[in-house]
């Protein structure tokens, strides 16, 4: 047996907001789900964002090779090492505030060797703390934000 409790002025207006918030949610939920809002065309699946290179891009093939080198040649990376996704963008930040200057290349080298995979495990074996490897990750985040604000604004 359901027993019921007197609901009194603040169970009703508990229960009303309850009701409102689930038609609210009930009525989001269906425009979300309607067909018409958005017509699907196999090219909307491929398409990219104008302005942005695409994987065959010969100009982006190109900075990409450019980059490389001048991260080997800065020792930010090893010979031969591809680096992509967020590893590949600090590389390229770093590249970028080492030619404008606003880095010194032997702490832009030690950035690039604590970003690789493995730099923590290592650095533990070394007998660096992980406390120690936070206030060191800290330190570079809070030097490089300012830098990276620069690299926007010039980009």
């Amino acid at each position: 047996m359901v027993r019921r409790y007197p609901l009194g002025r603040n169970g009703a207006v508990a229960a009303n907001l309850l009701l409102e918030t689930l038609h609210l949610a009930s009525r989001e939920l269906q425009a979300d789900t309607e067909t018409d809002a958005l017509p699907w065309h196999p090219a909307l699946e491929t398409a990219t964002v104008p302005g942005e290179p695409t994987a065959d891009d010969p100009t982006e093939a190109l900075w990409r090779t450019v980059l490389r080198r001048q991260a080997a040649e800065a020792g930010l990376i090893a010979a031969g090492e591809v680096p992509d996704g967020a590893r590949g963008e600090l590389v390229e930040l770093l590249v970028w505030a080492v030619a404008a200057g606003r880095l010194d290349v032997v702490r832009a080298r030690v950035i690039a060797d604590e970003s690789r995979a493995g730099a923590r495990e290592s650095a533990e074996r070394a007998g660096v703390s992980a406390v120690t490897w936070r206030q060191r990750r800290s330190r570079t985040v809070r030097q490089l934000r300012p830098i990276a604000d620069q690299w926007t604004q010039a980009a």
